[in-house]
């Protein structure tokens, strides 16, 4: 054989290509099972789905378990309500999350010189009072000029005792787009905004927010 293989160069080099195709094949072979096997996981969808099945190494491939879908974050109703951190005329820190944790919120945009706020607050702090156990309020202004001072003396002449205040902060301002006073949002425990409205309203009107809000 090696005779014959020495007198015909030519056959050499066909067996040499043969033998290296054939090791390409099985190559190619023990490489696409894993490739198959990681294919079949993409439906996975909980740990479960995983059990008994192969799981691919780290590496590229979708992820196996899919976090629960959530609304994104926006300023408008059916959306995620955007967070933010802000400090009451009171001195306390108090952020969105934390708020709605708790409870259900209510968040108020108005101003001192507004005389619509005056009066939608008035009705809201006549009604307020038997929700403040299961809803939040929060009164944030939308006029940078205003001091801590003026806001703290409109809350206690207005008679406001448990609505919380707090000066404008213009980065809230801008995530919630307030455009104009009296401006109000209802956000449940998952800081989903259930509704959004602006305009002064009466004891009525409040009270149907408000519940709706402790209901949510």
């Amino acid at each position: 054989m090696v005779t014959f293989m020495r007198k015909n160069p030519f056959s050499l080099h066909l067996l040499l290509l043969i033998v290296a195709i054939s090791a390409a094949f099985l190559i190619s072979g023990c490489t696409g099972g894993s490739s198959r096997s990681q294919s079949s996981l993409t439906g996975a969808a909980t740990l479960e789905d995983l059990e008994g099945r192969e799981v691919p190494a780290a590496g590229d491939h979708t992820p196996l378990v899919q976090a629960a879908p959530t609304a994104p974050v926006g300023n408008t109703k059916g959306f995620t309500a955007p967070d933010f951190t802000i400090k009451t005329i009171d001195g306390k820190a108090v952020s969105l999350q934390q708020l709605t944790s708790e409870k259900p919120t209510l968040l108020y945009f108005w101003a001192t010189w507004c005389p619509y706020c005056k009066r939608d607050l008035a009705a809201a702090s006549k009604v307020y009072p038997e929700y403040k156990d299961k809803v939040n309020f929060l009164a944030i202004d939308l006029d940078p000029k205003e001091s801590v001072a003026a806001i703290a003396a409109y809350k206690r002449n207005g008679g406001h005792d448990f609505i919380d205040f707090a000066p404008a902060d213009l980065k809230v301002l801008q995530g919630y787009g307030i455009t104009s006073t009296t401006t109000k949002f209802a956000i449940d425990r998952s800081r989903l905004i259930l509704w959004r409205g602006s305009g002064e309203v009466d004891e009525k009107t409040w009270r149907i927010i408000l519940d709706g809000l402790a209901n949510s």
